[in-house]
């Protein structure tokens, strides 16, 4: 989880630094502040992986190339709507979720539906607009996860076979 979700702090603070319009620093302010540390609570992986690498630097830079609402878009209505159903998938049904997973379970709900009333002006060409990059960012999110789960089952296939070596 850390070799993407550290990317996380990269994606806000990239955002903040690039906006100056006050309408979206405010939110995307708020944001920040309450995502401060969370990567903190993620266990250490000195793990690299140059697709999730990739996957994830996709989004670092989206934040450096896209105006405000297209920020907003990115961020809230796919990363923060997907961690949304994640984290509170997870709460439920882990035992012991962790503080990451609590926590964002608790937050991420209020997260994706930050700024949404800035959609509610929007021209018919702004809405196509917005729901083509909506259409990248998930696939580029789902090959992120794809790859997170493929790790996950070769890490679980791994410990699995280092067990039946250690009741040799």
């Amino acid at each position: 989880m850390q070799r993407f979700f550290g990317k996380a702090p990269v994606i806000m603070y990239s955002r903040q630094f690039s906006t100056v319009d006050k309408l979206f620093s405010g939110i995307f302010l708020e944001h920040l502040k309450e995502e401060l540390g969370h990567d903190e609570m993620l266990p250490e992986s000195g793990d690299w992986d140059p697709e999730i690498d990739a996957f994830g630097n996709w989004f670092v830079l989206k934040m450096l190339q896209l105006d405000n609402l297209e920020k907003l878009v990115v961020v809230h209505l796919v990363l923060e709507k997907c961690a949304d159903v994640f984290h509170s998938f997870a709460k439920r049904n882990i035992s012991e979720s962790g503080e990451y997973i609590d926590a964002h379970a608790e937050l991420d709900h209020g997260h994706s539906e930050l700024g949404k009333e800035l959609y509610d002006n929007l021209t018919e060409e702004q809405y196509v607009g917005m729901e083509r990059l909506c259409e990248h960012s998930w696939h580029m999110l789902e090959l992120l996860l794809n790859r997170v789960a493929v790790l996950t089952l070769q890490d679980i296939g791994a410990k699995g076979r280092l067990k039946e070596v250690a009741m040799d």
